[in-house]
């Protein structure tokens, strides 16, 4: 797989709503990351096989019929990697603790693009900072 840049946060949008397709890339290119879009399964797998993500955007849309199954195999094929879970407002809130979300994984409210970029760097921030605390503890 290739290794990414250091600098650049690199995100999976996973999204099938052709609008948040087309802005979501801009906005958060804007904010320093760099966004690879997926809208199936079969484009998130071979994404997923091409290169290392740290964080994977996942629209809860395409959670309703077989979620974990979708869950397990980002989980499987990159373990360090965050999910983000991006739900509407009516999602219903209470089907999360059965996603298998990671201990490092959230659920968001999709929001305004800007807002929800600095979102996602915001959550992707303190997962890394726990991750260096927890290796300093460690070593």
């Amino acid at each position: 797989m290739e290794q990414h840049e250091q600098s650049k946060v690199r995100v999976l949008l996973v999204v099938e709503d052709d609008h948040l397709q087309r802005v979501l890339p801009g906005v958060f290119g804007s904010q320093g990351m760099r966004v690879v879009v997926a809208s199936s399964v079969r484009e998130v797998q071979k994404q997923l096989g091409r290169r290392d993500y740290d964080v994977v955007l996942l629209s809860a849309e395409l959670l309703n019929s077989d979620g974990r199954s979708l869950l397990s195999l980002i989980h499987r094929a990159q373990p360090l990697t965050q999910v983000i879970v991006l739900v509407t407002d009516l999602w219903f809130p209470g089907i999360a603790p059965g996603l298998g979300l990671g201990p490092f994984d959230a659920v968001i409210t999709q929001g305004a693009p800007g807002a929800l970029a600095a979102r996602t760097l915001a959550i992707y921030g303190i997962k890394r900072l726990q991750t260096e605390q927890l290796a300093a503890h460690v070593s």
